[in-house]
């Protein structure tokens, strides 16, 4: 009995008890998580509203704006190389402005093609016509027949563009 008497009993102290904080839901609490919640809402509307689409002009300034930045950029001295990417530019305009598949065509098909550049002129048709004849040329020669300067190339395309951009 004497063991028993000489263990100590732990017991807990309510003074402490008093300092444990307890959580009282607030109004505010509440109100910022609905406020929280409609900023979520309002914010996946907004990402989700479609974009107006631009119209048949804009798309065409745009396109002509980043064909004309392209070709003015284009420093190659190979004669070649620059016949390529003009030829791909001149492409890729024609595909954003008109739909025309010609990126995806041979020289050979898309000169060929009836209904190749159906928006424009007869006579502008025949220029671009002629100008992809040159570039394919050029892209195709042998080494030493190909022209020393690629400038020419490159300043007429960009008349070329000015012109289908102004048609």
């Amino acid at each position: 009995m004497e063991e028993q008497a000489k263990q100590l009993e732990l017991v807990e102290s309510q003074e402490a008890l008093r300092l444990v904080p307890t959580w009282e839901p607030q109004v505010w609490w509440f109100l910022a998580a609905a406020g929280g919640v409609l900023l979520l809402g309002l914010l996946v509307v907004l990402l989700r509203k479609k974009k107006t689409p631009l119209s048949e002009q804009e798309l065409k300034k745009q396109a002509y704006t980043v064909a004309k930045t392209e070709l003015a950029a284009l420093c190659s001295e190979d004669a070649r190389c620059t016949a390529i990417e003009v030829s791909v530019i001149l492409r890729r305009y024609l595909a954003r402005t008109m739909s025309e598949p010609s990126l995806f065509e041979t020289h050979e098909e898309f000169v060929s093609r009836h209904d190749a550049l159906a928006g424009f002129s007869a006579e502008l048709r025949e220029e671009i016509a002629t100008h992809f004849s040159a570039l394919a040329q050029i892209k195709y020669a042998p080494q030493d027949s190909l022209p020393q300067e690629s400038g020419s190339t490159q300043a007429t395309s960009l008349a070329l563009l000015e012109r289908m951009f102004q048609a």
